[in-house]
């Protein structure tokens, strides 16, 4: 069995969702290979993708992906083969399908929105026969999915986005709500006080842990700044990701508090087990992450689009709180303290919607369709 995996460099959470599923298909024995979709197709395209997505991390100039996401939830789905969504799509499909001929995979899944419009236009022409799947990366149906209806399968974050999948036509028996992909070492825990003393942090004291996303946005100095300023007793880890220049300042502060400076790092499983809460931007892959070690959630900072989706999901199941304009982390930080059923209440909200076992239980399904597929 062969496993095409095609993933959309932007950040590195399709990246990252991708490589969960590939090292589960490999404890099954399936080959697989990962694609970057848009760099294979054309460098040009890919790297202009990633500044179009850069510039709307940072708000500050403007957001054209902001536009491009309002547009899309807004527009008309595209029904005509010649329209030019399709068109472009058929285009850069018919570019990639030169690449599927010569792997010959028994199937394909996409981490990012795009692929997935691609291949259905290729599914549309008769000019591929095997099982598609379109993986959701974030707490919602994305607007372009609708162009996606031909892929055999839709993996969703949750079956509570069964309406929104529905009312984008897709039918009952293509919605696989598995959760998103993330690798197994957190469906696995270990002991707070273990991993703290491993950490060299104290054993007993509240943790929080502040993430940026690989790419180490948002106002971490602000953030951290915050916490050390209050009277609560606790202790800070903070992951820059691959923001060097914070890093640095972050390391030159003296502060008060017991403050761990991380640059980009390869244990966030073991991080999340060490912290009682977590601070993050809302991207579709960490917050999944952070359900699957059962860690309660405060949400800033979200990229304009997906990111406010995936908050507003969050927030209605009851396992975040979200900074905002008005409200600062250490606002919702001392929230979090005084009521200790706070903290209860959202562990159990979060035993309601987590999926630690999603890869496992996405791979098993996809070997039993290439077997059926091959019958």
């Amino acid at each position: 069995m062969k496993v095409l995996l095609l993933s959309v460099t932007v950040g590195e959470g399709h990246n990252k969702t991708a490589q969960a599923i590939g090292e589960q298909l490999e404890t099954m024995g399936i080959e697989y290979t990962i694609l970057d979709t848009l760099d294979y197709i054309s460098k040009t395209l890919a790297t202009t993708n990633e500044n179009v997505y850069m510039l709307g991390i940072k708000k500050e100039i403007g957001s054209p992906y902001a536009s491009i996401y309002t547009a899309a939830e807004n527009r008309k789905k595209s029904k005509d083969i010649l329209s030019l969504t399709r068109t472009l799509n058929y285009m850069m499909g018919h570019k990639l399908l030169k690449y599927i001929k010569i792997y010959k995979p028994d199937a394909i899944i996409s981490t990012h929105i795009y692929p997935p419009m691609m291949l259905d236009t290729l599914k549309q022409r008769g000019l591929l026969n095997v099982p598609i799947f379109a993986i959701a990366t974030d707490f919602l149906v994305h607007p372009f999915l609708e162009e996606s209806l031909r892929n055999e399968y839709l993996v969703t974050a949750s079956p509570l986005l069964n309406m929104q999948a529905f009312r984008k036509g897709f039918k009952k028996e293509q919605v696989l709500p598995f959760g998103i992909p993330v690798k197994s070492v957190f469906a696995q825990k270990e002991p707070k006080q273990t991993v703290r003393k491993r950490l060299g942090l104290d054993l007993n004291k509240f943790t929080i842990l502040i993430m940026g996303g690989s790419m180490g946005f948002g106002k971490m100095e602000d953030s951290v700044i915050l916490l050390d300023r209050m009277k609560l007793d606790m202790q800070v880890i903070v992951v820059c990701g691959n923001n060097k220049i914070m890093y640095e300042k972050l390391k030159s502060i003296p502060f008060k508090k017991n403050v761990m400076i991380l640059s980009f790092v390869n244990n966030v499983h073991n991080l999340m087990d060490a912290s009682d809460i977590i601070v993050t931007k809302p991207g579709g892959l960490t917050t999944s992450e952070a359900l699957a070690k059962q860690l309660p959630m405060i949400l800033c900072d979200p990229i304009p689009g997906h990111e406010e989706r995936n908050i507003e999901f969050l927030l209605n199941n009851g396992v975040a709180m979200a900074t905002s304009e008005s409200v600062q982390l250490d606002e919702l930080i001392f929230q979090y303290f005084y009521y200790e059923k706070r903290a209860v209440n959202m562990k159990s909200n979060i035993d309601l919607i987590r999926k630690p076992n999603s890869s496992k239980e996405l791979c098993d399904f996809i070997k039993k369709t290439i077997i059926e597929w091959k019958k």
